[in-house]
């Protein structure tokens, strides 16, 4: 389903009194699972919200308070007409002209990572116009060794559904990297 490129971790490593770039390999973001707890207290792993939902964001470092910038979400900007556009990884950021953020392809942002529960979820999905960056902000408080879940809305499954139910045509669409 993702199409996220492998590349060398972007982490920074001590040895012998030299700062050297981390050699290990990564799938799921621009660092490696070591560099991504240690700098952000973060880790991308087997979710649990339902048996079939594959890798979920997890809170492993210190309780993260309310109100707290969790995680960033960003993707490649795109501006398309086409209905049928979209794929699970898609933020709708405006509706005239229908702009999305579509961080299927993209390396960087672990918002992507977060799962929907479908009710008790423990962060909001906040995209700033001003700055033009959507990000993961925690609604209360997130014990260390638990899972971040955000709502990805009522629209989100409606078309998640039409989608999965009808194969939809390819749409050419203008992308930005963001």
């Amino acid at each position: 389903m993702s199409q996220v490129v492998r590349e060398q971790c972007h982490g920074i490593t001590e040895r012998r009194k030299e700062k050297h770039r981390c050699k290990h390999v990564t799938l799921k973001g621009i660092y490696c699972h070591q560099h991504l707890k240690k700098l952000t207290g973060l880790a991308v792993r087997k979710s649990t919200v339902a048996p079939r939902s594959g890798m979920g964001l997890w809170n492993i470092g210190n309780e993260i308070p309310p109100g707290k910038q969790i995680a960033d979400y960003s993707g490649d900007r795109v501006v398309s007409h086409d209905p049928n556009f979209g794929n699970p990884y898609v933020l709708q950021i405006k509706k005239r002209p229908p702009t999305f953020i579509d961080a299927a392809k993209t390396n960087t942002g672990y918002g992507r990572w977060a799962n929907d529960r479908k009710g008790n979820n423990n962060a909001d999905l906040v995209y700033n116009t001003r700055t033009q960056k959507a990000y993961l902000k925690s609604k209360k408080k997130i014990p260390s060794k638990t899972e971040i879940t955000t709502a990805y809305g009522a629209t989100y499954w409606r078309h998640y559904k039409k989608k999965s139910v009808k194969k939809a045509k390819k749409s050419v669409a203008k992308r930005a990297r963001i």
